[in-house]
C-alpha cells in the first residue's frame, strides 16, 4: 500500500487488493521503531482503546510473542513467553481451547521475524498461508532483508519509516525538557546540516545524537557507524574514565581489549543465528566486560521446564557494531584467520549491517586496508561472472551494490576518500552490470574507467547515461587501452553528450565497434569522428 498511515491501529484497514485483511507485515530499517510499535499496540490494547482506527477489528485477546524466543510450536512460544508460571495444566488447556474456538477475535502479533531461528520459517509461512490457526489475524514485524516467503503471502505490508522531521523535533525537545539550551544547539546543528537530517528520520539515530549532545563538542558524526561508535566509546568513558582527551581514535585504542571481547562475543552469536549470547560463554575477564558497561542485559531463557541465563543486547545494532569493530580490528591488523570471509554472501543479506560497521570502522583506522577490502570485493564479483545464469548474474548484481554500498561507508568518514576507492573499483571490474543504473556513483565510475585494462566489452544499453554521463565516460575512452565494444544504444544522448563522446573517441585508438544510438541533433559529430579514425571503427547508429 502507498498511502501513509498515521493512526497506528489503521494497519488492518481495507484496500483495492483485500477488502478484510488478516494477515500484516511491518517492516523497517534497525531501530525505525518495530518492537516500540509492538509493545505500544499491546499496552494500549490492555490499558485503554481510545481514538482506535475503526477499521481495526474488535478482538478479546492479543498475545506478543518474540519470534527469536520460539524455540518449538505456537502454543509452547504462548505457554513460555505468556502464561504465568504457576498457572495449572487445566487453565493452560482451557487457555488454547478459548483460543481455537474465538480465533476470529484473536490477534497474534510475531515480533522480529529477522530474529527467529531459520528452521522455524516453516511455522510462520504456515501462519500466513491460514494452514495453521486460519481465522487468527497475524501481525509479523521484520527487517527488509528477511521474510521474503513471508512477507509475500501477506494480506498487506507496510513500512515504518521513522520520524517526520516534526517528530523528530518533539522527541527532541522532550528529551531535553527544561534544557533549552541542548535542544536549540542540537536542532541548530540539524538545521544546518542534510546529513544529519537524513540520520534523524531514524529514532534510535535521533536517541544517539542526543545523548551525545550532552558532553559532545566536536562536529557530529555523519554515519550511523561514526555515530554508534562515539554512543559506545562516550558509554566507556562514563564507566571507566578517560586516561586521554576525548578523541575517539584515542579512546578506541584505549579500551580496544574490551570492544574485542564484546565484538567476539557478538560476531559468534550472529554467525550461530542466535540473538542471545549463552551465559555458558561468559567467563572470566570477559563477565566484567559485560556487566559493567551496561551493552547488555541478563536474561532467562530456554523453556519453562529448564530455565536457563543468557545475555541480551540493548539492541541489535550494537550486537552488529561489536561484531563489525572485531572484524574490522582483525582485517587492520592483517589476520587472515576469520570467523568469516569478508566475501561471504551472508554480508549481502542477514549481516549487511555488521558489514556497513565493519567498513566504517576500517577506514578510520586505514586507508589501505579499505582499498583491499574493495579490491577483494570487486575481484570476487569478477570470479562470479563466469557464471553466465541469471543467478550468478543477480549475485554479481549483489555484489556490485555492496562494494557501492562500502564506497558510500568510507565516504562519510573521510568524503576526501570516495573518489581514490571509485578509481580502484573502476579500474577492476570485468563486467558492468545493470544494478549500476541505479548507483548514484555511475557518472563517477565511468570517469575512472581509463585505467581498466580487463574490460574489454562495455554495455550500456539503456543506462540512460544523458549527457552528464556521456561527458564522464568521454574521459575514459581519452585514455583507456581495453575496451574495443562499446554499446551506448538508448541513453537520451544529445548534442552535448555527443560533443563530449566526440573527444573521447577522436583520442582512442582501441574501441573497433560502437553500438550508438543517439539523439539526433548528436548523430553528425559522432558520425564524422567515426568515419575519419585512422583505425577501423564499425558503428551502428540504426
Amino acid at each position: 500500500m502507498k498511502n501513509e498511515i498515521f493512526n497506528m491501529t489503521a494497519v488492518l484497514k481495507p484496500h483495492e487488493e483485500c477488502e478484510k485483511p488478516r494477515t500484516v507485515f511491518i517492516e523497517g530499517d534497525p531501530g525505525m521503531g518495530k518492537t516500540t510499535y509492538c509493545q505500544k499496540l499491546a499496552y494500549d490494547w490492555a490499558t485503554t482503546q481510545e481514538n482506535w482506527d475503526e477499521s481495526f477489528p474488535i478482538i478479546d485477546l492479543l498475545l506478543l510473542l518474540r519470534c527469536q524466543d520460539i524455540k518449538s510450536d505456537i502454543w509452547e512460544a504462548i505457554r513460555d513467553q505468556l502464561l504465568p508460571h504457576e498457572m495449572d495444566e487445566e487453565s493452560k488447556s482451557n487457555f488454547k481451547k478459548f483460543i481455537l474456538e474465538n480465533q476470529s477475535k484473536v490477534l497474534l502479533v510475531l515480533d522480529g521475524l529477522d530474529e527467529a531461528d531459520q528452521s522455524k520459517q516453516k511455522l510462520f509461512v504456515s501462519l500466513a498461508q491460514s494452514k495453521l490457526l486460519p481465522n487468527c489475524l497475524v501481525l509479523f514485524t521484520s527487517r527488509h532483508e528477511s521474510g521474503k516467503e513471508v512477507r509475500r503471502l501477506c494480506d498487506t505490508l507496510w513500512e515504518i519509516v521513522g520520524f517526520a522531521k516534526k517528530d523528530a523535533k518533539s522527541f527532541i525537545r522532550k528529551y531535553f525538557g527544561k534544557n533549552k539550551n541542548l535542544t536549540e544547539r542540537l536542532l541548530t546543528e540539524i538545521r544546518s546540516r542534510s546529513d544529519l537530517r537524513k540520520l534523524i528520520s531514524n529514532p534510535l539515530n535521533t536517541t544517539l545524537l542526543c545523548i551525545l549532545c550532552e558532553d559532545f563538542r566536536e562536529d557530529f558524526p555523519t554515519s550511523k557507524a561514526k555515530l554508534v561508535t562515539h554512543c559506545v566509546l562516550r558509554r566507556y568513558k562514563g564507566k571507566k574514565g578517560s586516561p586521554s582527551p576525548y578523541e575517539s581514535e584515542d579512546l578506541m585504542q584505549v579500551y580496544e581489549e574490551d570492544l574485542l571481547c564484546l565484538g567476539k562475543l557478538a560476531l559468534t552469536s550472529l554467525l550461530k543465528d542466535e540473538p542471545y549470547i549463552d551465559g555458558s560463554a561468559v567467563t572470566g575477564s570477559n563477565t566484567n566486560v559485560i556487566t559493567e558497561l551496561g551493552f547488555l542485559s541478563l536474561q532467562t531463557g530456554g523453556s519453562r521446564r529448564k530455565r536457563c541465563f543468557r545475555y541480551g543486547f540493548l539492541h541489535k545494532s550494537f550486537q552488529e557494531f561489536f561484531a563489525g569493530f572485531y572484524l574490522a580490528s582483525k582485517v587492520v591488523a592483517g589476520d587472515n584467520d576469520l570467523e568469516i570471509d569478508v566475501t561471504d554472501a551472508r554480508f549481502l543479506r542477514e549481516l549487511r549491517h555488521v558489514f556497513l560497521f565493519m567498513g566504517g570502522i576500517i577506514v578510520s583506522k586505514s586507508e589501505e586496508s579499505a582499498i583491499h577490502l574493495l579490491r577483494d570485493i570487486t575481484e570476487h564479483a569478477n570470479s562470479l561472472s563466469l557464471d553466465t545464469s541469471c543467478d550468478g548474474f543477480k549475485e554479481v548484481n549483489r555484489r556490485v551494490e555492496s562494494a557501492c554500498s562500502f564506497i558510500r561507508e568510507c565516504a562519510k568518514y573521510k568524503k576526501s576518500l570516495q573518489p581514490l576507492l571509485l578509481r580502484e573499483f573502476g579500474s577492476h571490474f570485468e563486467i558492468v552490470p545493470s544494478s549500476l543504473k541505479k548507483s548514484r556513483h555511475l557518472n563517477l565510475i565511468l570517469e575512472n574507467l581509463s585505467g581498466n585494462t580487463t574490460l574489454t566489452t562495455l554495455n550500456l544499453c539503456e543506462f540512460v547515461i544523458r549527457d552528464s554521463g556521456a561527458e564522464s565516460l568521454s574521459k575514459s575512452l581519452s585514455d583507456n587501452s581495453a575496451i574495443t565494444n562499446l554499446n551506448l544504444s538508448f541513453n537520451n544522448i544529445g548534442h552535448d553528450g555527443a560533443k563530449f563522446l566526440s573527444v573521447g573517441l577522436r583520442a582512442n585508438t582501441t574501441l573497433t565497434i560502437l553500438n550508438l544510438r543517439v539523439l539526433p541533433c548528436g548523430l553528425r559529430a559522432i558520425r564524422n569522428i567515426c568515419e575519419n579514425k585512422p583505425a577501423k571503427l564499425s558503428y551502428y547508429t540504426a
